[in-house]
């Protein structure tokens, strides 16, 4: 039998790239160099293209991971050759910034990461508790909402501290994305952009930031692409989805959401005198492979 995978350890979408119509006129190009900007959650991979690209070409790629809002304006600006977001385009954004096409680039999945010694990996949470705590409700690891879930654990009263993203995120777009979708106080305290005003916790810049801030942080919670939360050997929860299993995000994970990704909006392109919108591609459902 099929199940449905929908949580926020497999909300993976994919990264977009906005990039000039023709390379060589901008501003940014060099001889033998191509030069980017922008989202940190696809940073590990991009760096190991780095090195293919470089040892097959002979042209090298400088990618700066500087956050979704800042590749989104280097590119506008003409100051990269690319620039890469998480988030979509807005047709605002589009019409800004004339002459880009944008290309779902990278896929991934989206971790929630904690700090709490004692306790094992994959820690059952909810997307109502991970809502909650980032609003501020729920504010020590023992509280009843997360003992019901994890009966066999001996969870501290440890404070919780929230982490998120100080900067313009496209990954703070998919966690106040999902957070929305399964509360509707989140949706409207806080609701969905690259940048929210967070209730709680603390920041941290870029998802390397994210990661440092709860690795040094004893109770802190945080989201990152599950790159970061393995290189920094953080541990990470397991999610409820909409079928009541818990899931955590993972090759196999993200194979299976990919198999249903749909592509739902008209067009990819956008000139000053077509303000459509942009493809959009989420990942909604996905059979268990489990």
């Amino acid at each position: 039998m099929k199940n449905k995978v929908l949580s926020i350890a497999m909300l993976a979408v994919t990264a977009l790239v906005a990039t000039t119509a023709a390379l060589a006129g901008g501003s940014a190009k060099k001889e033998g160099t191509l030069t980017g900007a922008g989202a940190t959650f696809p940073f590990p991979l991009i760096s190991q293209w780095q090195k293919d690209y470089e040892s097959k070409t002979g042209t090298k790629i400088n990618y700066n991971p500087i956050g979704s809002g800042g590749g989104i304006a280097a590119i506008t600006a003409r100051t990269v050759d690319f620039g890469a977001s998480d988030a979509p385009l807005t047709p605002d954004q589009f019409a800004a910034c004339k002459g880009c096409v944008q290309i779902p680039w990278v896929l991934s999945s989206t971790s929630v990461m904690y700090n709490l010694s004692g306790v094992p990996n994959n820690l059952k949470l909810t997307g109502t508790i991970i809502a909650n705590i980032y609003l501020g409700k729920i504010t020590q690891w023992n509280a009843p909402a997360i003992k019901r879930i994890n009966p066999k654990v001996n969870l501290p009263d440890t404070k919780i501290t929230p982490v998120w993203r100080s900067d313009g995120s496209g990954t703070t777009y998919n966690f106040a994305d999902y957070l929305s979708s399964v509360s509707a106080e989140f949706k409207s305290k806080v609701g969905t952009s690259t940048q929210v005003n967070w209730p709680a916790g603390v920041g941290g810049r870029g998802s390397s930031g994210v990661a440092g801030v709860v690795k040094n942080t004893a109770g802190g919670i945080g989201y990152a692409d599950i790159a970061y939360a393995l290189a920094n050997k953080i541990q990470f929860a397991s999610v409820q989805n909409r079928d009541g299993k818990f899931v955590t995000p993972g090759l196999r994970a993200i194979a299976a959401a990919a198999s249903l990704v749909r592509p739902s909006g008209p067009t990819t392109r956008c000139t000053s005198s077509t303000r459509r919108r942009a493809t959009r591609w989420r990942i909604r459902s996905a059979p268990s492979r489990t």
